[in-house]
């Protein structure tokens, strides 16, 4: 065999050799899986953590009743559920949707054919409705048995030109209703042309969204322009854009005015007050129960009272156009130097004006 040929041989059997061990090299190599390290725990106490957007809904007669989403969720062997970046939304029968937004949310086990239960919303707490209604603060819990959202600290609330705080608060989904539940403070803001402001103070004042009524209770004050009031407790209905259409004072009820109506004040065991279509002019007093007012002359001010006094205002308010008084009527009057004449009291059955 010739030189060069057994040279050949011997760099292909060293070549053979090199390709044999780089695939045993691979083939070995293949069968080593690389270890993937697992997530790191956020909790080690929880029996399921889950990361990534989830969803609870509850549906009835093809009807939403809520859907909760969140970011991430612990479960724990207690029963206990935290959830963070949670957002709960209830649709409401009236076509209105309450929204409740926090940092962070915790929830237990739910009753049988239920999958919500009890809430509780914690760390910037945000509460919004579809017609402007905005509430923040601490904490709140939710209760699918009672369909109510609860907050135990401070709130504030705005909506449109109307905002205000109080102590606690309560929504009630079946009602649509928000209440303040302590130390209810609301303030009106001015309208464009600086008119209709009011802040009303109360120990609760409750708002129904869907029929647009305020009502108050304890320790009422009304302070606005040009009439200013107090009573025990108080319904205030608004019109559509939020103006004022009629308020009922209710319990040692009275009201004051500014010196250019024809009414310096009036008392009574309730008092209704109508208003115009701007919200600020009133346009109708009803009194009943121990009735008194107080009526601007230019001679002084003259003093009705009876059972009941029933006075229809025109000219913007500033006129009484009709006045009817029932019951024990007594009409006191000033002297009058120009007409030179006395002080008079006139009493009768009825009075008609």
């Amino acid at each position: 065999m010739l030189t060069w040929q057994k040279r050949l041989r011997a760099a292909l059997a060293v070549l053979i050799l090199v390709v044999a061990a780089a695939v045993v090299f691979a083939l070995r190599t293949s069968r080593t899986p690389t270890e993937v390290p697992p997530p790191a725990r956020i909790d080690s106490k929880a029996a399921v953590e889950a990361q990534g957007r989830g969803v609870y809904t509850r549906t009835a007669d093809g009807r939403t009743i809520f859907t909760l989403t969140f970011d991430r969720q612990l479960a724990y062997p207690d029963g206990r559920t935290e959830l963070s970046g949670v957002e709960l939304v209830l649709p409401n029968r009236n076509g209105r949707t309450f929204r409740v937004r926090a940092k962070g949310a915790r929830r237990r086990d739910a009753e049988p054919g239920k999958e919500l239960g009890a809430v509780t919303f914690d760390g910037g707490v945000l509460m919004t409705g579809d017609d402007g209604l905005r509430v923040e603060t601490d904490s709140a819990a939710y209760d699918e048995k009672t369909r109510v959202v609860r907050a135990n600290s401070k709130v504030t609330f705005s909506r449109g030109r109307t905002s205000g705080t109080g102590m606690g608060a309560t929504y009630d989904e079946a009602t649509d209703t928000f209440t303040l539940l302590d130390q209810a403070r609301i303030v009106v803001a001015p309208d464009d042309a600086g008119q209709g402001a009011m802040t009303i103070n109360s120990s609760r004042a409750a708002l129904g969204r869907t029929d647009r009524v305020v009502r108050l209770e304890g320790g009422v004050t009304v302070v606005g322009s040009p009439q200013s009031a107090t009573a025990e407790t108080a319904i205030v209905r608004l019109t559509p854009q939020d103006t004022t259409d009629r308020i009922d004072l209710t319990g040692r009820a009275t009201v004051t005015g500014d010196a250019t109506g024809p009414f310096r004040s009036m008392r009574g065991d309730t008092i209704v007050l109508d208003y115009g279509a701007d919200g600020r002019t009133l346009e109708r007093s009803t009194l009943t129960g121990t009735a008194s007012a107080d009526l601007s002359s230019a001679s002084g001010a003259r003093t009705l009272s009876g059972n009941s006094i029933d006075a229809t205002l025109g000219s913007a308010g500033q006129t009484v156009t009709a006045l009817m008084a029932s019951g024990n009527v007594v009409l006191t009057l000033p002297a009058d130097a120009a007409s030179k004449s006395a002080a008079r009291t006139v009493k009768s059955a009825t009075l008609k004006g």
